[in-house]
C-alpha cells in the first residue's frame, strides 16, 4: 500500500486519520509507505518516500504535489490511497470535502465583499480544478465520509468512479466515559473551572468552524458558563468579538493541544457550528466520552445525532439565537448527562475496527 498525504501532523483531522490508517495496515501485516511531503508522529519503522517541493505560494505548491505525488506512489507499488488531491490514485477519500460547496456557502453566510472574488482567487481555482480531476477520472473509488459529501460529489460533478461511505472511526477506549471521568477533576483545575458549565469548541480554521457565531450566541445566554476554545487560527480577531460582545471574561483560549483528552474532560458539551464540515472527528470523539454535541447541518457528523436527545443540529450556522436556545438547555446538569449517554451509545457503532474492516474490503474488491 501506498497512502498518501502532503502533510502528516498530530493535530490536523484528516492528518490524523491518515496516521492511524497507517498505523492499523501495519497491524494487519500490510507494507505500507507512506508519501508525503513532511511528516511527523508516524509509528516507527513506517518507510516514508518524500515529494520535495519548494518553497513556493501554495497553490503550486498544490498542483506540484498533486502531480509529483502518484509517480512516487506507483513507485513504492501497490494499492494508492490518497487522503490529498493528487492526479491519479487508486482510492481518494474526501476528507476535506467538496471545494466548491464550500464556496457556496461562504457566499451564503460571509459578507459580499469577503467572497466577491472567490472563484478569480488563485487558491480556489486550484482546488476547484484538483476536484474535478479526481472526482471526474483520478480515481477508480471515492471515499465518503458523511452521506453530506456523498450528496455534494453527486451534485456538483459528474463522478466516474462509485462512491463508497465509510465513516470515520473513533478510538471508543482511548475516549471513554469512564476516563473522562477520571481526569475530569485536574482537568477543571487546569483550565480553571468552577462550578460553572463549561462548553467546548475545538477545531482548526475558527472561521469555518463557526466561532463567529457561537460568540454572538453567547449574549443570549443566562447562568453561570465559560467557552472553552482550543485549536490553531488567529486569535485576535476573536478576542476582540468577544469583548466587543461583553462576553470576554467568559472565553478562554486554549491554543493547540497535544492532547485533547483533557479538554473534553473538562467539558460539559461540545459546542462546533460549523459553517462547513465534511464530517468532524472531534463530534465523534466528544460523543464517544459521553458529551452532548452541538453542530450544524452543514457538518456531516450532525448524521449521527439525533437533535434534542444525543445533541441539537441547527440547521442555519449563522442562527445565533436558535443556537443560544440549544446551549441553553445543556445549562441544565440532568439533561446534559442523559444526553450524553444517549450520544455514546449512537457513536458506539462506529469504532475503528468497523472502519478499517470497511477499508480492507475495499482494498480486496480492488485487488
Amino acid at each position: 500500500m501506498a497512502v498518501v498525504r502532503r502533510e502528516f501532523r498530530p493535530h490536523g483531522g484528516a492528518e490524523r486519520v491518515a496516521a492511524r490508517v497507517v498505523a492499523e495496515l501495519r497491524k494487519a501485516g500490510i507494507e505500507v509507505s507512506v508519501i508525503a511531503h513532511r511528516w511527523e508522529g508516524l509509528p516507527p519503522g513506517v518507510e516514508v518516500r518524500r515529494v520535495p517541493l519548494p518553497p513556493v505560494p501554495k497553490p503550486i505548491r498544490l498542483l506540484l504535489f498533486a502531480l509529483l505525488a502518484p509517480r512516487v506512489a506507483r513507485a513504492a507499488g501497490g494499492l494508492v490511497h490518497s487522503f490529498d488531491r493528487i492526479l491519479a490514485q487508486d482510492v481518494y477519500r474526501a476528507g476535506e470535502g467538496v471545494h466548491r460547496e464550500w464556496l457556496v456557502r461562504r457566499r451564503r453566510h460571509l459578507p459580499r465583499h469577503e467572497t466577491l472574488l472567490d472563484t478569480a482567487r488563485p487558491l480556489h481555482r486550484v482546488l476547484l480544478a484538483l476536484d474535478r480531476r479526481v472526482f471526474e477520472g483520478g480515481a477508480r473509488v471515492l471515499v465518503a465520509n458523511s452521506r453530506q459529501v456523498a450528496g455534494e460529489i453527486r451534485r456538483h460533478y459528474r463522478p466516474s468512479a462509485p462512491i463508497e461511505l465509510i465513516r470515520t472511526g473513533v478510538d471508543l477506549e482511548a475516549f471513554h466515559p469512564e476516563r473522562r471521568r477520571a481526569l475530569r477533576p485536574a482537568a477543571r483545575q487546569r483550565f480553571g473551572l468552577g462550578d460553572e458549565t463549561a462548553f467546548l469548541f475545538m477545531g482548526s480554521g475558527f472561521r469555518r468552524k463557526g466561532l463567529g457565531p457561537l460568540l454572538v450566541a453567547l449574549t443570549g445566554l443566562r447562568g453561570a458558563f465559560r467557552l472553552l476554545v482550543a485549536g490553531a487560527g488567529r486569535v485576535g480577531p476573536y478576542r476582540r468579538l468577544a469583548a466587543a460582545l461583553g462576553v470576554e471574561d467568559r472565553v478562554s483560549f486554549l491554543g493547540l493541544l497535544d492532547d485533547p483528552l483533557p479538554a473534553y474532560a473538562a467539558a460539559d458539551a461540545f459546542v462546533l457550528p460549523s459553517l462547513y464540515d465534511p464530517a468532524a472527528s472531534t463530534c465523534l470523539e466528544a460523543m464517544a466520552v459521553g458529551l452532548p454535541v452541538v453542530t450544524t447541518g452543514a457538518n456531516g457528523s450532525a448524521e449521527l445525532l439525533d437533535s434534542g436527545r444525543s445533541g441539537w443540529v441547527v440547521e442555519d450556522p449563522t442562527d445565533f439565537q436558535r443556537l443560544a436556545v440549544c446551549l441553553a438547555t445543556l445549562l441544565n446538569p440532568e439533561r446534559r448527562e442523559a444526553m450524553g449517554e444517549r450520544a455514546r451509545r449512537a457513536v458506539e457503532a462506529y469504532p475503528w475496527s468497523r472502519h478499517m474492516e470497511e477499508v480492507l474490503a475495499l482494498y480486496r474488491r480492488l485487488g
